[in-house]
């Protein structure tokens, strides 16, 4: 069975080394790079780790399988009714299990707690998967467009869903 939770501060090290992976493995899917997040200092990856759910404005949220962690995603308050989902990760050999949708929903409940009434997150435009997916957990294109910060052959779209319960 895996075990999604929240991370703590004695998992700084998973948490940078499946962060690291996910860049590794999909280095189009995110903003930052695989070189700009092993520069990072261990205090960057303990900070993140560490983040009180209840008091931070950030979220680290891990998903392990036994002793291996397969699955990560983070999230951040812009303001007081939007959250931000910065990252979501499974590794492929996971995908497809439920994993991701378990991840979310973790993420976007935090966010409901905090006062969130919407989440916000970005797709890079050819990522048909990760498209369809969001498209089937609520998420709807805003219409922004953007290329990533240094890499104009990238374009990411926003994607939005509102977390108020109807």
């Amino acid at each position: 069975m895996v075990e999604i939770r929240h991370s703590r501060s004695d998992d700084w090290e998973v948490l940078k080394a499946i962060r690291l992976e996910a860049l590794r493995e999909s280095p189009d899917a995110f903003c930052t790079t695989y070189d700009e997040a092993f520069g990072y200092a261990d205090d960057v990856w303990i900070e993140r780790s560490s983040a009180d759910p209840g008091t931070s404005v950030s979220v680290s949220i891990l998903a392990i399988d036994a002793s291996e962690t397969v699955g990560m995603a983070a999230g951040i308050l812009c303001d007081e009714s939007q959250l931000e989902v910065l990252s979501l990760f499974v590794k492929p050999a996971h995908r497809g299990t439920g994993i991701a949708q378990d991840l979310m929903d973790i993420v976007e409940a935090w966010g409901r707690t905090r006062g969130a009434k919407r989440v916000v997150l970005d797709v890079e435009a050819e990522n048909d998967r990760a498209g369809v997916f969001y498209a089937h957990i609520g998420y709807q294109p805003t219409g922004k467009r953007e290329t990533y910060p240094g890499r104009v052959w990238l374009h990411r779209l926003e994607l939005e869903k509102s977390l108020v319960e109807s």
